[in-house]
């Protein structure tokens, strides 16, 4: 089977989800006991009340195109996916307990209440209510971190056949018989 895209939100199988846990990083990911272990963010707190969580970004990440990871990029992909009515889109659903995110997905808020950059590498992610597994939802490969700025000269169908994400793996080429990934050099 041949992937239809390598944009994380049509992560809706293992064809497409194996490549794309190549080129993108979530905020967290799990090793091979499935224990939650820093990604992009290298650490993180979580309110006693289990509603705030504030994510520290790693200084010094680049996305492939070598423009610098901001928590911007982060906020962008949270509302990415939460207007996304694209049908692979898995990630979505969970994303329901986030402040606000009922009035974001709608079009009735500009913006999502719940996730904001509170500096460059400092992203506030706040919840209606505590939901104990919400590490591991951060850790779903529909929400590999993308690049805003790429968005501002393609479409959504465009990224998904040239992805610029931050993981260990570049996308080169893709055709209707090869996808190439070279190693990130970074």
């Amino acid at each position: 089977e041949v992937p239809q895209s390598l944009d994380p939100l049509g992560a809706d199988s293992v064809y497409e989800s194996l490549p794309i846990r190549q080129v993108f990083e979530g905020l967290v990911a799990t090793d091979a006991g499935l224990n939650i272990v820093p990604a992009l963010a290298a650490t993180w707190t979580i309110s006693r009340d289990g509603r705030t969580y504030v994510l520290h970004l790693r200084e010094g990440v680049r996305f492939h195109d070598s423009v610098p990871l901001a928590a911007d990029d982060v906020v962008f992909t949270f509302e990415r996916a939460l207007r996304s009515d694209d049908p692979g889109n898995l990630a979505r659903p969970y994303l329901s307990v986030l402040e606000g995110a009922d009035a974001f997905a709608a079009g009735r808020t500009p913006g999502l209440a719940g996730v904001r950059a509170l500096d460059g590498l400092t992203v506030q992610i706040q919840l209606a209510r505590p939901y104990s597994c919400f590490l591991e939802v951060l850790a779903m490969a529909g929400l590999g971190v993308v690049p805003r700025h790429a968005f501002a000269s393609t479409t959504a169908e465009g990224f998904g056949r040239a992805p610029v994400g931050t993981g260990p793996f570049r996308f080169q080429t893709w055709d209707d018989a090869h996808l190439v990934l070279a190693r990130n050099t970074d």
